[in-house]
């Protein structure tokens, strides 16, 4: 057993300083050669969001769905026979 060390956190100001969170232009100048996926928010638009696409088709799920079923079935009648 290994005991842990003691909670040596303490409460998060409930007010933050001015230079707290990094402005949006720093931010972008330091991370825009990284290949960060996005800069700061407001600076693009959001990118539409696309409709899933099915991986499975319903004939397909249909077919897996009757099997699962079938199996179901032979497994219940398995053990009501025992």
């Amino acid at each position: 057993m290994q005991l842990t060390d003691n909670d040596l956190t303490t409460a998060m100001s409930s007010e933050n300083s001015d230079d707290f969170f990094i402005p949006d232009d720093e931010y972008d100048s330091t991370t825009g050669d990284t290949g960060a996926t996005k800069p700061s928010h407001g600076v693009t638009e959001p990118e539409e969001e696309k409709e899933a696409t099915p991986i499975l088709s319903a004939d397909v799920l249909r077919a897996i769905n009757e099997q699962v079923s079938k199996a179901i079935m032979a497994a219940v009648q398995t053990v009501a026979k025992k």
